[in-house]
């Protein structure tokens, strides 16, 4: 199993850890090794999307280089736009996993609800109310659109606090850099302006 390294997100709860597999452990009670596993990839984006559906709204592919088709076959799409999609396509194939995992029935029981999660929702959104049983309709294309676009939203809003802890960390290290520079710089100039000012008092 590959462990993160650095802060990652935790894919149940959504808060940033640096020891997430610990913490996975201990908070959530994940104590099988292939959950835990499916988890950790998640949050570390090391999930094999190549073979996975194009996630955009309305597009039909689904063949060997996603993450090839999002940046050639989608244009319109920015960098973090393509992300985005590529972070959707990763929870949808890490749900997958953990549902055939379920299926299974495995030895030690699994923790995390998520893909039973994902199941409710399309339940939700297929079975309108008993009220409406006798006359079944097709669900609404808006709400389906609405929960996809929370989604990209949610995966963008991540994608930006990330980067805005890296622009923290790189800004932290430059001022570090700075003091350190300042600090250098004044002892040189200190012993100058002592022997300038011996020099001084000799003339006098």
């Amino acid at each position: 199993m590959t462990l993160p390294r650095g802060m990652c997100c935790c894919p149940v709860c959504l808060k940033d850890y640096v020891a997430l597999s610990n913490h996975l452990q201990r908070a959530h009670g994940v104590h099988n090794v292939e959950e835990r596993k499916i988890l950790l990839n998640l949050a570390t984006r090391r999930v094999n999307v190549r073979n996975e559906a194009c996630p955009v709204l309305g597009c039909s592919y689904h063949s060997t280089r996603l993450d090839k088709h999002l940046r050639d076959g989608h244009r319109e799409l920015t960098r973090d736009e393509v992300e985005v999609n590529l972070d959707m396509a990763r929870r949808t194939k890490s749900i997958s996993l953990l549902t055939a995992l379920r299926r299974t029935n495995p030895t030690v029981s699994m923790s995390t609800g998520l893909d039973l999660e994902e199941e409710n929702e399309g339940d939700q959104m297929e079975v309108p109310g008993e009220a409406e049983e006798d006359a079944p309709q097709c669900p609404d294309p808006s709400s389906i659109h609405s929960k996809v676009e929370v989604k990209r939203l949610s995966a963008r809003l991540q994608l930006v606090e990330r980067e805005l802890m890296n622009m923290r960390s790189k800004s932290q290290r430059l001022a570090k850099r700075l003091r350190r520079s300042q600090a250098m710089a004044s002892a040189r100039e200190t012993p100058a302006a002592t022997r300038k000012e011996m020099g001084i008092k000799r003339m006098r």
